[in-house]
């Protein structure tokens, strides 16, 4: 059967202090040197895919160099984001979109005034800043909810929102508790 898929965490460091995460402040990053190495390696276990994430993936100071070294791989990438630095990585993304294969943006609720006290204020706009950003260059993006006793009355609203929003798809998660 083989491997198919990787998700690599690029960094615990996040620029975000969401309520429910269990990151600690600070943070740190992955090796480049390490990552190429596994990325060859399950290259060769048959891996085709990768997702990164975080912490906040568009903190990771080699970013660039971590998707220029899954495309020239051949695999196929996913980001997970919050939407903060989306306009910072933009072009990063849209240089190497042959690999692109989708972003996820983290999202927990369909209205601004919720999002923003669990992730902070100013983030709801951020993603809606960075759904324009796709939609104007062609990016493929979901949402990514985790569901909690706040916002699991809203997965009707949260799904109108990523249809309005032109999002190819909402996944729903649940928060592990701790």
């Amino acid at each position: 059967m083989g491997l198919k898929k990787l998700v690599v965490e690029l960094t615990s460091l996040c620029n975000l202090s969401c309520e429910y995460c269990f990151k600690e402040l600070g943070g740190s990053h992955l090796d480049i040197a390490l990552l190429k190495r596994i990325l060859q390696e399950a290259r060769t276990l048959g891996a085709s895919k990768i997702t990164f994430t975080g912490g906040e993936a568009s903190l990771y100071p080699q970013l660039d160099e971590a998707f220029r070294a899954a495309e020239s791989l051949g695999y196929r990438y996913a980001l997970v984001t919050n939407g903060w630095h989306f306009p910072r990585i933009l072009p990063l993304l849209d240089s190497t979109r042959g690999a692109l294969n989708h972003i996820f943006f983290s999202l927990d609720s369909a209205t601004e005034t919720l999002h923003d006290r669990v992730r902070g204020t100013g983030s709801f706009q951020r993603i809606m800043n960075a759904t324009d950003l796709c939609q104007t260059y062609g990016l493929p993006f979901s949402f990514l909810v985790v569901l909690n006793q706040k916002n699991s009355g809203e997965m009707e609203q949260l799904a109108l929102l990523a249809a309005q929003r032109g999002a190819a798809g909402i996944r729903f998660g649940h928060l592990l508790p701790t």
